[in-house]
């Protein structure tokens, strides 16, 4: 190709253009789980429970486990939706907003 190592490594670096990569929220996933974790325990163990599957514009899929339903539930809760979404937004440097859906139990057992 026609770019050096460095074009692409300042591509990456910038700035959003409205649009962030869903690679980016997978990298700093576990980060932001530890992050919500110390400002409220219960929460924290809620989101790990879930995991980022897609992101469409700035809204961030969650899925959750039909076992998981009733912690996808407490996170559309407003005040615990804030919580996870000024987090992520945060660690990321891009407004997100999450999105929470039950994955089916076939999807589950693949991987």
């Amino acid at each position: 190709g026609g770019t050096t190592r460095l074009e692409g490594l300042n591509k990456r670096r910038r700035p959003h253009e409205g649009r962030i990569q869903f690679d980016r929220v997978t990298r700093v996933w576990k980060a932001i789980v530890e992050r919500i974790e110390e400002r409220r325990t219960f929460l924290g163990f809620i989101l790990s429970t879930g995991r980022p599957i897609d992101l469409k514009g700035n809204v961030l899929s969650i899925a959750f486990s039909p076992i998981d339903i009733f912690h996808k539930e407490m996170l559309e809760k407003d005040e615990y939706r804030q919580i996870v979404e000024e987090e992520l937004s945060a660690a990321v440097d891009f407004p997100l907003k999450i999105h929470c859906l039950v994955e089916k139990q076939e999807a589950r057992r693949r991987g």
